[in-house]
């Protein structure tokens, strides 16, 4: 009853008498009045105070209305999302970070629905941490990023690196970590290699603990002892990058990210820098679950990824030919 005929009680907010909702809806008055009578009466309360010309809401009226919405929107959303799965040998679940997301997956789902038409994919940008548990609860058929990161999986998983990608750190220029001299030639693919106690009590840009890139800054913090003044943490790179070059920390980054600022505006505003021993890049890896029913897709995704992809991304490097391991 609460959901039946919904239709009648918008028709009556809306045109505010109830003749002319009957004519909208072409049903009698009569008609209308009753189940208007019906559904008060099984709610307890008066949906509508029709002492008034016009006829209006009451309070318990538009929270109704405000309820059913969405529910109706509830309902709609699960048919959706019961189309898509219907049948499950055309559903490809697809998790990844979301800066890697941003550039890697248009192409990706691009030449995966070329070759399956009938393909129907749904994609999850997350953290590292949220696709490893996503793939843990089965939500997920493939996870893309820094998975070997996070640490070990509650279910065997398997992984397979797909790529090297460069890191670095950036920091706005008015810190003068890299010398006004060496500026002309520091680049990402030139970085200055910075003494860390340049960086003390320097405000940082950091990653929350579910990215991939935490556990990096953490370890480089404490490798050389340096204790930031200030620290921001943002998830997304792409934001972190904007931040530092507005000057408003340190900040390690993944090389891919600086795409998102043109070439000249990031030289001229931003430092480039290194610190001694510390790593060059980070791995990003594929992982799936070992019982997995979407092994062809994964193979399928991995192989456009090493073959198409990732090759031509300026800061990555494609990693060799592997079986997979556990995670």
């Amino acid at each position: 009853m609460l959901y039946e005929k919904f239709d009648y009680i918008l028709a009556i907010a809306e045109e505010q008498n109830l003749t002319r909702a009957a004519q909208k809806l072409y049903i009698s008055q009569p008609t209308l009045t009753m189940y208007l009578n019906r559904l008060e009466e099984s709610l307890g309360v008066r949906l509508f105070d029709r002492k008034k010309n016009p006829v209006t809401l009451t309070a318990a009226g538009k929270y109704y209305v405000e309820k059913m919405q969405e529910i109706v929107d509830a309902e709609q959303i699960l048919k959706g999302e019961l189309y898509s799965i219907r049948d499950p040998d055309q559903l490809f679940r697809i998790g990844i970070a979301r800066v890697r997301g941003h550039y890697w997956l248009p192409p990706l789902l691009r030449s995966l629905t070329e070759r399956h038409p009938r393909l129907n994919i749904v994609v999850s940008l997350a953290s590292e941490k949220q696709l490893q548990r996503q793939l843990e609860k089965r939500t997920l058929d493939l996870a893309i990023g820094t998975l070997a990161a996070i640490g070990k999986s509650e279910v065997p998983l398997i992984m397979e690196e797909l790529a090297y990608e460069k890191v670095l750190m950036v920091a706005h220029r008015k810190y003068g970590i890299v010398p006004e001299k060496e500026r002309e030639n520091n680049s990402p693919v030139n970085p200055w290699i910075a003494d860390p106690s340049v960086l003390q009590s320097l405000p940082f840009i950091t990653p929350p603990p579910t990215s991939g890139m935490y556990q990096m800054v953490q370890k480089l913090l404490g490798q050389y002892d340096i204790r930031p003044s200030r620290n921001i943490v943002v998830d997304m790179q792409n934001t972190g990058l904007l931040m530092a070059e507005e000057g408003l920390g340190v900040k390690l980054i993944s090389a891919d990210v600086l795409a998102a600022i043109p070439t000249e505006e990031r030289r001229r505003k931003l430092d480039f820098f290194v610190l001694p021993d510390m790593p060059e890049a980070r791995v990003c890896s594929a992982a799936w679950r070992e019982d997995t029913q979407a092994l062809p897709l994964i193979r399928e995704s991995i192989a456009i990824l090493k073959e198409e992809i990732l090759p031509l991304q300026l800061y990555t490097e494609v990693a060799a030919e592997t079986t997979g391991e556990d995670l």
